[in-house]
């Protein structure tokens, strides 16, 4: 078998040629009538003919020339730096030419001893941020006479799981269907998930690894979907699209509007002296992020509410809206004085703010939003709905996004804040309430 090494003497298209750089699948050939650099691929140089090698040197093979690619960027830059430096102490200096392959300088020699040079080159790295011993680089000059790059290669980063420890794909396939089946399912451990993979492997004939393996394989499936944690981190990660996160960029204002209902992490005191929670509906404009609507329920949003007064609210001027002075009377106002801007400032605010009207509206699947009120509303006005995919927050994030800043800006400042969840509750949220 025809092979390529490099400082190697070779017969090819009747002349002589000594190989003296390679760079990728290129290869730099030295003639040695004419001393002419002449560039060559591999693949042509061994399927030619004429090619034939002149001696069988312990120099290194070109054979594997994808190493390089099999390599992480560190690696590979790690591995380049030193076969330049090893290069130098084989054959002294280099100097590149007009296509950037590399070869020897003509003034060099090369008379000086290898050891000497390996120690010059030791001098020199130890001055620099990554030194190396003359005890180092002696094995690497080694290596790489005997082995080429592979040589110069942590033999980690080339290390390959051996065939025996490869696994039954139809193993792999049962671990990754449990696992779908515990999205939805309180949180278990994993030795529950062991056992009912090893009970179906069994019943269909696959091999069934030891305990250890079988952990290890569980727990490589499981990096990225949270399946022994919070349950409720679970299913948010399987909503998450198995895709790169898709961008939509309206042009104008209204061309595209969220809408959403949320209940606050809050406790109220109503009229009759009962607590609750209020919920908040707003409407954003995704082209100038402007807050379209927004109106604060003590009790579950209606159709009629989101039809009636947030769609209203929309549509037409502040001052103009029904309930407005009074909404905005500061005679009950628990906050102190100074706080709030006076009544000019605010009336003058409110007059500037924007008109957007709605062209396309995407909603959850709510029953508010599905009911025929809401519908029969924006067909009357000639606005596009856009139902969102079941169980996928993703599709309108932006408003989901404000809904998180409400509540960290805000909500969680005022007395009565009950928390996100449970474990995050105080003792008695509905004493605080006002």
């Amino acid at each position: 078998m025809k092979t390529a090494r490099l400082y190697g003497h070779i017969d090819f298209d009747g002349d002589s040629f000594q190989i003296v750089a390679q760079q990728g699948t290129r290869l730099a050939l030295k003639s040695q009538s004419t001393n002419r650099i002449r560039h060559v691929g591999l693949a042509d140089l061994l399927g030619d003919d004429s090619y034939e090698p002149q001696d069988q040197e312990r120099v290194p093979t070109l054979e594997d020339l994808a190493l390089l690619d099999r390599l992480d960027p560190d690696t590979r830059r790690h591995t380049e730096w030193l076969a330049s430096h090893v290069m130098e102490i084989i054959e002294g200096p280099w100097e590149a030419d007009e296509d950037a392959m590399r070869t020897r300088s003509p003034g060099d020699t090369g008379a000086s001893t290898l050891a000497s040079r390996i120690d010059a080159k030791a001098q020199e790295l130890a001055e620099t941020e990554r030194p190396i011993t003359a005890r180092t680089l002696r094995k690497y000059v080694t290596n790489y006479r005997q082995r080429g790059l592979a040589g110069l290669v942590d033999g980690r980063k080339l290390r390959v799981r051996p065939p025996e420890r490869a696994q039954d794909i139809g193993l792999l396939t049962l671990i990754e269907g449990v696992l779908d089946e515990q999205t939805d399912k309180s949180t278990g451990t994993m030795s529950r998930v062991a056992t009912i993979v090893s009970s179906r492997a069994t019943h269909i004939g696959v091999h069934v690894p030891s305990r250890s393996t079988m952990y290890r394989l569980i727990g490589e499936a499981t990096r990225d979907r949270h399946s022994f944690g919070a349950a409720t981190t679970r299913r948010s990660n399987a909503r998450r699209p198995k895709r790169t996160y898709g961008r939509r960029t309206p042009m104008r204002p209204g061309e595209l509007v969220e809408i959403d209902s949320t209940k606050l992490d809050l406790m109220v005191v109503y009229p009759d002296g009962t607590t609750g929670r209020p919920e908040l509906t707003t409407m954003i404009d995704l082209a100038t992020r402007t807050l379209c609507a927004a109106v604060l329920f003590p009790e579950a949003t209606t159709g009629i509410d989101v039809a009636a007064l947030v769609l209203g609210r929309s549509l037409a001027p502040m001052p103009m809206q029904p309930g407005w002075s009074r909404e905005f009377a500061l005679s009950r106002s628990v906050l102190p004085a100074g706080m709030i801007e006076p009544d000019a400032t605010l009336h003058d605010g409110l007059a500037a703010r924007p008109l957007i009207y709605p062209e396309t509206i995407t909603i959850d699947r709510g029953k508010v939003f599905t009911g025929s009120v809401f519908q029969v509303a924006c067909e009357r006005l000639q606005i596009s709905v856009i139902p969102a995919p079941p169980a996928t927050p993703t599709a309108k994030p932006h408003i989901e996004r404000q809904f998180g800043s409400v509540h960290d800006g805000f909500v969680q400042y005022l007395h009565g804040f009950v928390g996100r969840d449970t474990p995050r509750r105080g003792s008695d949220p509905s004493k605080e309430a006002i």
